[in-house]
């Protein structure tokens, strides 16, 4: 029995087989004639023409064939005739006749008539002279009646060249011909191998092995599909994580690695959580509109009037905290206004409050809002990461171990440290780390120890180190991306592309 092997063929797929017995006879093909031919799927049908393109064993020819058609119009005038071959066969069939008694006879609406009645005249067919038409043709005319009945039994892409010239002015007219580009695939066995394929076999063959053939035996009877592991396989790309999220992740994966319990809360605040408890004065300029996002006409209620109490006397005289305050009135309407949380630290502190005396290592992870202008360094929405530690042995230098740690597990091992300011937080420090790939140190980090003005009247009166960092900046030194936008346009290139973190 002849099989592939003897003329030297690569390992043939049971359906490629069948492909090329049905194209043995030399005669090209279309793509959906040989898909019923074999009695595949059209998509099936062009799967195994690209697995037989690839082997070399056919050719396959892509064409594009503009086809012509009818509209609405033009099958009106299949039956009804074409108005202008009606008017000028009516005149030659009555002679001399005046346009009013033409267009009674013909039924034309105005509009209808005096576009068939001046096709005529610049067709040579008719003369116009006083208000009388005179025919000038000797014989009935019916060559584009004739091109429309071509068109109505079936589109056509081949016209003849006596109706190219009538085929571009009718395509002109509304409704009446189309024109729509088509394209054709046209498969054909190579010529060399039109007489090897004839008596190609198709035997039954096995394309997966399963266990219950091993378990049966039924596998020494088999016959397997060959595999050919050189041809070119399809790129897949499997499911993945967005970066944001896989990093994420990490993050949290680090912060409870450390001891810290991860807190949450809504997304909106009483500007009081955001802002006065953290000791940001009523005026300050953060709290603008410009930098804040206030909701419309909502406010939310301040249910503990003793901490309210404590917060309001600290900011307007210092209270019991030893500062001296910020010498306003306090007022407890502008606190109570709802706002999209601009830090996450009114996260941590409201639950450092509920929490009590407890020693907490707590961290948050979650949106936080700002009035930016957008662009390769600022979003309006992003990832912040705020952490808070209270205990009555801590100094700065935990909190400058708690971050070196974690740099160093997300794989920066360089890491430094220098005094700056920050609102609520006294002494503060801004952190570094050395970034291989940009051969250069990058801030990121804000830190420090919680200040009297805003642990006391917590209740709280042991140390507190705190920090808060935006993620994105970290994750794009991670990824070598240096437009934050990029994090967020979701281009599958890159998405399929990007290495899992």
């Amino acid at each position: 029995m002849n099989n592939e092997s003897d003329y030297n063929l690569p390992p043939l797929h049971p359906l490629e087989k069948r492909t090329l017995r049905s194209l043995a006879d030399g005669k090209p093909i279309d793509l959906q004639g040989l898909a019923a031919k074999v009695g595949m799927q059209i998509d099936q049908m062009r799967r195994v023409t690209e697995w037989l393109k690839i082997k070399g064993l056919i050719d396959v020819k892509n064409e594009q064939q503009t086809v012509y058609e009818l509209g609405i119009e033009g099958k009106r005038a299949v039956t009804n005739g074409l108005p202008e071959e009606r008017l000028a066969n009516t005149s030659l069939e009555r002679g001399p006749i005046s346009i009013v008694a033409l267009k009674n006879i013909t039924k034309m609406d105005d509009h209808e008539f005096n576009a068939a009645l001046g096709r005529c005249i610049k067709n040579g067919w008719l003369s116009v002279n006083d208000g009388m038409v005179k025919p000038l043709l000797t014989e009935p005319v019916n060559k584009i009646s004739k091109l429309l009945q071509v068109l109505s039994a079936s589109p056509q892409s081949s016209i003849s060249t006596d109706y190219k010239r009538d085929i571009a002015e009718l395509i002109k007219r509304p409704s009446l011909i189309s024109e729509r580009n088509i394209q054709t695939t046209t498969i054909s066995i190579k010529n060399n191998l039109i007489n090897k394929l004839r008596n190609l076999a198709i035997d039954e063959e096995t394309t997966q092995l399963k266990a219950e053939h091993i378990s049966s035996g039924r596998w020494r009877n088999l016959k397997f599909s060959e595999i050919d592991i050189t041809l070119p396989a399809p790129t897949i790309f499997p499911a993945k994580i967005h970066p944001v999220t896989e990093f994420i992740r990490e993050i949290r994966e680090i912060m409870v690695s450390i001891g810290f319990v991860e807190v949450n809360g809504p997304l909106v605040q009483p500007a009081f959580w955001n802002f006065d408890v953290l000791f940001t004065p009523q005026d300050h300029p953060a709290r603008e509109l410009q930098d804040t996002f206030y909701m419309k006409d909502i406010v939310e209620e301040l249910n503990d009037r003793r901490l309210e109490r404590r917060v309001s006397r600290t900011h307007e005289n210092g209270w019991e905290t030893g500062s001296d305050g910020w010498h306003y009135r306090w007022d407890r309407y502008t606190a109570k206004r709802a706002v999209l949380r601009t830090h996450m630290t009114a996260i941590t502190v409201k639950a450092l409050y509920e929490l009590g005396d407890t020693d907490p290592k707590i961290f948050a992870i979650g949106k936080v809002f700002r009035n930016e202008k957008v662009d390769f360094k600022h979003l309006v929405e992003l990832y912040q990461l705020d952490g808070l530690a209270v205990d009555s042995d801590l100094t700065f230098r935990n909190l400058m171990g708690y971050l070196s740690i974690f740099y160093k597990k997300l794989g920066f091992d360089q890491v430094k440290f220098w005094p700056t300011y920050f609102p609520y937080t006294e002494p503060s420090a801004q952190s570094m780390v050395y970034s291989k790939k940009l051969n250069n140190w990058v801030e990121l980090c804000g830190m420090g120890m919680i200040r009297p003005e805003v642990a006391l009247p917590l209740g709280i009166k042991k140390p507190i180190l705190a920090w808060g960092m935006g993620l994105e900046r970290l994750l794009m030194l991670r990824l070598g991306v240096e437009d934050i936008r990029e994090l967020y346009r979701n281009k599958l290139s890159w998405l399929r592309s990007r290495k899992c973190l």
